[in-house]
């Protein structure tokens, strides 16, 4: 009996899956199809806004940076030369140590 009822309940299913395709699911397959395409074609046009948007930003700080360093350049050479002044008047000077500090004060960089 449940047997019987089982394949009551499935018959449907697989008469789908024996019949030949139709035009439903050729429309269907076809809109599936579009569908995957234009997103693919959408997401490749939003990679290449991005880069876009990237690569301008990059160039647009490298600009600040070197205006800002051209700016300043002035002002830390006057900071290295009072830093070695101060240096050449210590007792005990040392390069090492005018390094450091010229490293702490001066560099942005810290190697």
């Amino acid at each position: 009996m449940v047997f019987i009822i089982t394949l009551i309940e499935i018959m449907p299913l697989l008469t789908k899956l024996m019949m030949p395709k139709g035009e439903y699911d050729a429309r269907l397959a076809e809109i599936t199809a579009s569908g995957i395409n234009q997103s693919e074609v959408s997401a490749a046009q939003q990679r290449l806004l991005q880069k876009h948007y990237n690569e301008g930003a990059g160039a647009a700080d490298k600009e600040v940076m070197d205006h800002l360093f051209g700016l300043t350049a002035h002002a830390r050479r006057r900071e290295s030369e009072r830093l070695v002044e101060e240096w050449e008047q210590e007792d005990g000077r040392s390069f090492r140590k005018l390094w450091a500090s010229a490293r702490k004060l001066l560099l942005i960089h810290k190697a």
